[in-house]
């Protein structure tokens, strides 16, 4: 009578081993799901960049821009404004744009700060003008999208 009750504790043993890995295995993947929607359920930043004059740094700051946005949580619109700028800006832009997406507006910066006030919340708005280097311009918009309330000089 011995052994089998020796049987049987094991058994009830290795069952309720069985049901909490289960159990364990119920709430990984319902964390998991809530994460999933977690993240989806954030809203995207929209960050504008208000540029003029700013062809000599435009090219390498748009490729990290896009490598930024592909590899990284970032989870952001791109806007760029051209605030009507003298050199090939304009044009460099609508290179970019034909294959990669983003919205571009050329416009005076009268009509570019109105459109700018209409957004709220998400969005950040960088300046960057012929003045800024290249290193100025990547620390300006990663200030700009961790949060800051102040990027380029201005609030956003």
């Amino acid at each position: 009578m011995v052994l089998p009750l020796k049987g049987w504790v094991f058994l009830s043993w290795l069952n309720a081993l069985l049901a909490s890995l289960a159990a364990y295995f119920l709430y990984l993947v319902h964390s998991i799901r809530l994460i999933g929607k977690a993240k989806k359920a954030r809203r995207k930043i929209v960050l504008v960049l208000v540029l003029k004059d700013t062809a000599d740094i435009l090219e390498s700051l748009m490729w990290d821009l896009f490598r930024l946005q592909s590899w990284s949580n970032f989870n952001f619109h791109l806007v760029v404004v051209d605030r009507e700028s003298r050199d090939d800006t304009l044009v460099i832009l609508k290179t970019f744009q034909r294959k990669n997406d983003f919205y571009l507006i050329s416009s005076p910066s009268g009509r570019c700060l109105a459109m700018m006030r209409r957004l709220k919340g998400n969005a950040r708005i960088v300046e960057l003008s012929g003045l800024d280097s290249v290193r100025s311009a990547r620390k300006k918009i990663l200030v700009a999208l961790h949060g800051s309330t102040r990027a380029g000089g201005r609030i956003a």
